[in-house]
């Protein structure tokens, strides 16, 4: 049980470039969050700030780390709750608003550790964040340095993982990030309603465009016609992405 004086846990979980920083930015807007904020981590990331969990660049960082299994966490690997949680509210408070009583914390890994999450911080909320996979593969491929038919391997085996753990997971509210930046009142909103928090409209200017580039990216080669370099993938992994039922395909290219 948490302590009345301990505050209450908000995690984001999403793939690299899935959301996760505008959406904790998002939320951090609101007058009762507070997000972690001027740590010197990069984008801010509670995964960087501890030592109680591996962070995603012990499996391979972005694009990779999803493909190994020991990423992977539940309830089974607490081993003290109380003990882990005090040791990362000790990592996480002090690049918070010590007046907020909850706090939202966003790391990438977190999509696959929400049932963990869950057991060491009674009663916290967990949201998970999904963008198109094309989008995400192409996004994150410098980072990776591999090819984008294994980067979409990897955003499929992440959410497959995911959908698992998905009823163990008490809180879940799930957002896609084309519906996020296609009308980001109504969104925020309805995570601010799950929350229990007071609707706030959102500040920051959203961009709505952003797949497009990546769609291009996806459908011309310097060697290929789009039709002979998407085939493969689609033959690959459509039926993959479409179990999921995210409304996602690898046809809808903007084309």
């Amino acid at each position: 049980m948490l302590e009345p004086s301990e505050p209450r846990l908000v995690f984001i979980g999403g793939l690299h470039r899935s959301g996760t920083t505008l959406l904790a930015q998002l939320l951090g807007e609101h007058p009762d969050l507070t997000t972690i904020a001027g740590s010197g981590a990069s984008h801010d990331e509670g995964q960087h700030l501890q030592d109680v969990i591996p962070s995603d660049e012990a499996f391979g960082g972005p694009g990779l780390f999803a493909f190994d299994p020991s990423v992977h966490l539940t309830e089974a690997d607490v081993d003290d709750a109380a003990s882990i949680r005090r040791r990362l509210l000790a990592a996480w408070r002090p690049h918070t608003d010590v007046t907020c009583a909850t706090i939202v914390e966003k790391s990438p890994p977190n999509l696959l550790r929400f049932r963990y999450l869950q057991h060491a911080f009674p009663g916290a909320a967990c949201i998970a964040i999904v963008r198109h996979p094309i989008a995400v593969a192409h996004a994150t491929e410098f980072w990776a340095n591999t090819g984008i038919e294994r980067l979409l391997e990897h955003w499929i085996v992440a959410h497959e993982q995911f959908e698992v753990d998905r009823p163990g997971v008490e809180r879940l509210h799930f957002v896609r990030y084309e519906d996020l930046v296609g009308n980001p009142v109504r969104e925020l909103a309805r995570v601010h309603e799950f929350l229990g928090v007071a609707i706030d409209a959102p500040k920051a200017a959203v961009r709505d465009d952003t797949n497009r580039r990546y769609f291009a990216r996806f459908r011309h080669s310097r060697w290929l016609p789009p039709a002979l370099k998407i085939r493969p993938a689609v033959r690959r992994f459509e039926h993959r992405i479409s179990a999921l039922g995210y409304g996602y395909s690898l046809r809808d290219t903007g084309a």
